[in-house]
């Protein structure tokens, strides 16, 4: 991605990440703007190529869904949400997947960590997330699928964006999942909704490294 059109996202998330600090209405457009931007600059950035990349636009395409169900409090839009960033994290699997340059036994000392994170994760989130325990657990393990085949895109240009990006993401979703289940966390809203950001950024400008050198 271009310098300024890192700028602008950048710019973006700063505007709703002041409208969180101070609790204004405001973010029922400053927060879906942070996926449309990015979204408009993954585009820009295709040259023209959006059908060989479609996979991926349809991951942003369910993150954008999953921003605008959080916006709600209700358990419903919290569920509706879940589910949408599920679907996105599987389709980045995916996307990972077929990207994936060696087999998981050659970068095991990488792939355990990710593993055990996400083991002591759900033996702590789970005990408080009553009857949401079962889909708690299907989200972790699906985000932990998505950060173990970033790591097997080994030697793809932008490998460490969309490895950080991931790391990221996995950081963002626990401390939600934190804030939501285990009592408010001082800031967490500014916290999930920094990372988050970070993490597409950097998911997306990986991933347009490898397919058009930028």
């Amino acid at each position: 991605m271009k310098i300024w059109q890192v700028i602008l996202f950048l710019l973006f998330l700063s505007v709703d990440l002041f409208a969180v600090h101070n609790g204004y209405p405001a973010r029922s457009i400053t927060k879906p703007l942070i996926l449309v931007s990015l979204i408009i600059f993954f585009v820009i950035n295709l040259k023209g190529k959006v059908k060989d990349n479609s996979l991926m636009m349809a991951g942003l395409g369910f993150a954008l869904l999953g921003d605008v169900f959080l916006l709600g409090d209700s358990t419903t839009h919290f569920i509706f949400g879940l589910s949408s960033f599920l679907i996105m994290q599987i389709i980045y699997s995916l996307v990972f997947f077929k990207e994936k340059a060696i087999g998981v036994h050659q970068r095991k000392w990488q792939v355990l960590p990710v593993l055990l994170v996400t083991m002591l994760f759900v033996g702590y989130i789970v005990p408080h997330a009553g009857d949401l325990s079962v889909a708690v657990i299907i989200y972790a393990l699906t985000i932990m699928m998505m950060l173990v085949f970033a790591i097997l895109r080994w030697k793809v240009a932008g490998y460490w964006w969309v490895v950080a990006g991931a790391c990221a993401f996995m950081f963002s979703d626990a401390l939600l999942s934190a804030n939501k289940f285990d009592g408010p966390i001082s800031n967490a809203g500014i916290g999930v909704m920094l990372s988050y950001g970070l993490a597409q950024l950097m998911i997306c400008h990986g991933y347009l490294r490898g397919r058009t050198k930028v």
